[in-house]
C-alpha cells in the first residue's frame, strides 16, 4: 500500500490538512453546528500544522520545544473535551439524539462532537508526517465509524465495516510477505473478534440507555456550579433537566445553579406577575421530589388538546414566548394555558404530557422559536380525580414537624385559613437566602428547615408548605418553572426598575426571562377553585413580606440572591453587556471554556521561562545523577565504568563507540570532568548532552557490547 512517505511532502502535507480541515468541517455542517468552524476547523489545522512543523523543523532546538509544546496542547486540549461532556446532564444528551431521530440536531452536544471530531482530526492527521498515510487514515476510517454509530444509536454502520475491515486486514496481510505466515493467525484473531461485535452488539442495543450516577448527581452539577462562579454569564443550556436553573429534585438544598443569561422573551402588559410551570412533581421522599410511575407514563402521552386551537367560548388573552437558548425541551405554560400554538408559519410540534406533571415537546425549540399560549381568563376548576396521589407523605415524619401543622391546621374548617396559617408562619423568623449549603441525604429536610437552619430559598419554602399542607389534608403538589414579574411603566420613574421596550400600541412589551427567574412554589386544591398558585416564599409575595427580604439581600448587591430577588420582583439591576446580549453574542460566551486550556498553554510557558532564567534546581547535583545513570548503564552494557577507567578514558571509550555523536560524548565528558574538578556550576541547558548520550547509549549501544568489542 502506498505511504506518503515515499512522496514529497508537500503532497502528504496537501492530503494531511485536508483531512484536518474537511472532517470537522463536515461533521460541524451534519450536526447542525455550522457557527462552530470558525473554532474547530482553524483548531485542528492548527494542530497539524504544529506536528509538521515538529517533524519537518531544521534546528534540532525547534523540534525539541516543538516536543514540549505538543503534549502541552494535547493535555489542554483534553481537559477541555472532558469538561464540555461532563457538564452536560445526561438528560441533555437524550434530547439531543431525540433531536437527531426527528432531523435536527443542534446545540451545545453538537459543539462537543464538533470540538472532539477536531481534537482527533487534527492528531490523526498531524501522525501522517512520522507514519505514513495508511494507519492514520485507517484510525481516521475508525472515527468516523464509530462517530456515525454513537450519532445514529445503532449498529449497523458496525455490521457494515466489520466485513470490510476484516477483508482489508487479509488483502494487507496477503501482500506483504512478511505478514504471510501470520496470515492464519491475523484471520483467526480477526474472525473472532467479528464474531464477537455480531453477537455482542445486538445484545447491547437491547438495553436501554442510562446514565451514571455519580456523573449525573455529582461531578457534573459541580463542573457546572464551578463554571458559573468563575463565568458567570456563561450560557448553561436552560431547556433540559438540571441545566442552568437546576433547582435539583433529587437532592434538595444547597446553592442552586442560577446564571443571568437570558433564557426567553415574553409579550406581557406591564405589571404582570407569570407563573410558568415546566415541571410538576407529586411525590416527596423526604429528602427529594420525583413523579409517581403513574406521572412517568403520563408525561409520555401524546397531548392533543393542548396542540389545538382553543374554540372555548371563555375569555382568553394570548402571551408570546420567544426561545433565547440553545433549545428548550419543556412546554413553559401557565396553570391556565389551553393551548400551546407555533408561531405563524412555523411547524407545528407534538406536545407529550399533562398538567399533572408537565409538558415536554416531541423536537424543541430552537434560538428564535416563538410560541403563543393561549390562556383562559374566566375558566371554571377542572375536577381532578385523583387528589390522593398529592397526599402522599413519608412515612417517616419527625414528631416535630407533626406538632407545628396540627398547630396550624387547630380550629381551621377553611382550606384557606389554613394554608394562610402555614404562609405566615414561614415568613416570621425565617431567612431567604440561595448560599446555603446542601442537606445531608440522611436528615429529614424539612425538618432541618423547619427547626435547624431556618435559612432557605423557594425550595425550601415550598417544599415545606406542600408537607404542611398534605398533613392538613390539603391536596398540593411541587412545581417548579419560572417567576415572571414585568415591571409597570408606573415605576420607571425609579432608577432601580427598568424596563427593556416602551410599550407598543396595544400597550405591551417585551420583557426578557433569566436564569434568575427561576423559582418553585405549591399548587394547591380548592373545592372551589379547583388548582391554584399559592406563593409560600416570603420574598416573593409582593407588598406583604419583599421588602424586609429585598433591603437584607441588597446588603451585598453583588451576591446571587441579591440579583435574583431584583430580578424576579422586577427590580432590573443595570444591564451588564452578558445580560443584554443578543442571541447570538450570548451564544458567543460557549467560547469562554477555552481559557481553561489557555490558561494551561500560559502556565506551562510560564514554567518553561523560569526554569530556563530562573533557575532553582542545583544543577551539580542533577549532573551527579545523570552522570552516576550513565556510569550505570556502562556496567549492563559491559563497559569499564568510570571509577574503573576514569572519565577521560570512559568518554574515549564512548566516543569511539557511538561514532555519529562523538562530538556529543566529548563535550558531556568534558562538562562532567568540569564539574567534578574544576568546580564548575553548569547551566539546565547544558545538561541536555548527558540526556542525547544516555538516549544514543540506550538506541545504538546493545547489551553485551564487550563481546562484540573482543571479536573486533
Amino acid at each position: 500500500m502506498t505511504q506518503f512517505r515515499d512522496v514529497p511532502a508537500t503532497a502528504l502535507s496537501r492530503y494531511s490538512l485536508l483531512i484536518a480541515g474537511m472532517l470537522p468541517a463536515l461533521v460541524a455542517i451534519f450536526l447542525g453546528a455550522p457557527g462552530r468552524l470558525f473554532l474547530a476547523v482553524p483548531a485542528s489545522v492548527g494542530l497539524n500544522l504544529i506536528f509538521r512543523a515538529e517533524r519537518y523543523a531544521e534546528e534540532e532546538r525547534t523540534r525539541a520545544r516543538l516536543r514540549i509544546i505538543i503534549p502541552v496542547l494535547l493535555a489542554a486540549a483534553t481537559f477541555f473535551i472532558v469538561i464540555s461532556i461532563l457538564i452536560i446532564p445526561f438528560s441533555v444528551y437524550l434530547a439531543w439524539f431525540r433531536m437527531v431521530d426527528l432531523g435536527s440536531p443542534r446545540g451545545a452536544v453538537s459543539h462537543v462532537f464538533v470540538s472532539v471530531t477536531a481534537f482527533f482530526a487534527g492528531v490523526i492527521s498531524g501522525q501522517m508526517y512520522r507514519k505514513g498515510v495508511s494507519g492514520p487514515t485507517a484510525l481516521i476510517a475508525t472515527f468516523l465509524l464509530v462517530i456515525v454509530t454513537m450519532v445514529s444509536q445503532s449498529v449497523v454502520p458496525v455490521l457494515v465495516a466489520v466485513p470490510v475491515v476484516i477483508a482489508a486486514i487479509v488483502l494487507q496481510a496477503e501482500r506483504d510477505p512478511r505478514r504471510r505466515a501470520r496470515r492464519p493467525i491475523i484471520v483467526a484473531a480477526v474472525g473472532i473478534v467479528a464474531l464477537a461485535t455480531l453477537i455482542a452488539l445486538p445484545l447491547v442495543a437491547r438495553d436501554a440507555t442510562r446514565g451514571n450516577r455519580y456523573i449525573d448527581n455529582r461531578l457534573s452539577p459541580a463542573l457546572r456550579r464551578t463554571v458559573l462562579r468563575l463565568l458567570p454569564n456563561y450560557p448553561l443550556l436552560y431547556g433540559g433537566d438540571g441545566y442552568g436553573y437546576s433547582f435539583d429534585e433529587h437532592g434538595l438544598g444547597g446553592t442552586p445553579l442560577l446564571s443571568s443569561v437570558p433564557i426567553f422573551e415574553v409579550r406581557a402588559l406591564p405589571g404582570e406577575r407569570i407563573y410558568l410551570r415546566t415541571d410538576v412533581f407529586d411525590h416527596y421522599s423526604g429528602t427529594s421530589w420525583m413523579r409517581s410511575s403513574t406521572m412517568i407514563e403520563r408525561l409520555q402521552d401524546i397531548n392533543a388538546e393542548l396542540s389545538a386551537p382553543f374554540n372555548g367560548a371563555a375569555t382568553t388573552a394570548d402571551l408570546p414566548v420567544t426561545v433565547l437558548t440553545e433549545f428548550f425541551e419543556k412546554v413553559p405554560h401557565t396553570l391556565n394555558t389551553r393551548s400551546v400554538m407555533p408561531e405563524e408559519e412555523a411547524p407545528a410540534r407534538r406536545i407529550r404530557g399533562s398538567f399533572d406533571v408537565g409538558f415536554l415537546f416531541d423536537l424543541p425549540l430552537g434560538r428564535d422559536d416563538t410560541i403563543v399560549l393561549q390562556r383562559v381568563l374566566d375558566d371554571r376548576p377542572i375536577y381532578d380525580r385523583n387528589l390522593r396521589r398529592n397526599l402522599q407523605l413519608p412515612e417517616e415524619i419527625p414528631n416535630e414537624v407533626r406538632r407545628i401543622a396540627q398547630d396550624l391546621g387547630r380550629g381551621k374548617s377553611d382550606p384557606r385559613d389554613v394554608l394562610a396559617a402555614i404562609t405566615s408562619y414561614l415568613a416570621d423568623g425565617f431567612n431567604y437566602s440561595l448560599e446555603i449549603n446542601p442537606t445531608l441525604e440522611q436528615v429529614d429536610f424539612v425538618e432541618e428547615f423547619l427547626l435547624g437552619t431556618r435559612t432557605g430559598y423557594c425550595v425550601h419554602f415550598a417544599t415545606s408548605f406542600v408537607v404542611l399542607a398534605r398533613m392538613n389534608n390539603i391536596p398540593a403538589r411541587y412545581v417548579t418553572g419560572f417567576l415572571v414579574s414585568v415591571p409597570d411603566v408606573a415605576d420607571f420613574y425609579d432608577d432601580l426598575f427598568a424596563i427593556d421596550f416602551m410599550p407598543d400600541e396595544e400597550g405591551f412589551v417585551r420583557h426578557r426571562v433569566t436564569g434568575y427567574a427561576a423559582h418553585a412554589w405549591p399548587e394547591v386544591w380548592l373545592p372551589d377553585s379547583g388548582w391554584v398558585v399559592w406563593e409560600a416564599t416570603p420574598a416573593m409575595r409582593l407588598g406583604e413580606f419583599d421588602d424586609l427580604a429585598f433591603l437584607l439581600a441588597s446588603m451585598d448587591p453583588n451576591s446571587m440572591t441579591s440579583r435574583q430577588l431584583r430580578e424576579i420582583l422586577g427590580h432590573v439591576e443595570e444591564r451588564s453587556s452578558g445580560v443584554e446580549a443578543t442571541a447570538g453574542e450570548t451564544g458567543a460566551h460557549w467560547y469562554s471554556l477555552l481559557m481553561i486550556p489557555g490558561a494551561t498553554l500560559a502556565g506551562a510557558m510560564l514554567v518553561g521561562f523560569r526554569r530556563r532564567y530562573v533557575p532553582i534546581v542545583d544543577t551539580r547535583r542533577a549532573l551527579h545523577s545523570l552522570a552516576m545513570r550513565l556510569s550505570r548503564m556502562s556496567a549492563r552494557r559491559s563497559i569499564l565504568e568510570p571509577r574503573a577507567t576514569g572519565w577521560r578514558d570512559w568518554t574515549k571509550t564512548m566516543g569511539n563507540l557511538l561514532p555519529e555523536q562523538k562530538t556529543t560524548v566529548l563535550a558531556a565528558g568534558d562538562l562532567i570532568q568540569r564539574t567534578y574538578f574544576g568546580g564548575y556550576r553548569p547551566q539546565r541547558r547544558e545538561l541536555a548532552v548527558l540526556r542525547d548520550v544516555e538516549r544514543a547509549m540506550m538506541e545504538r549501544v546493545p547489551v553485551g557490547i564487550k563481546e562484540i568489542l573482543f571479536r573486533r
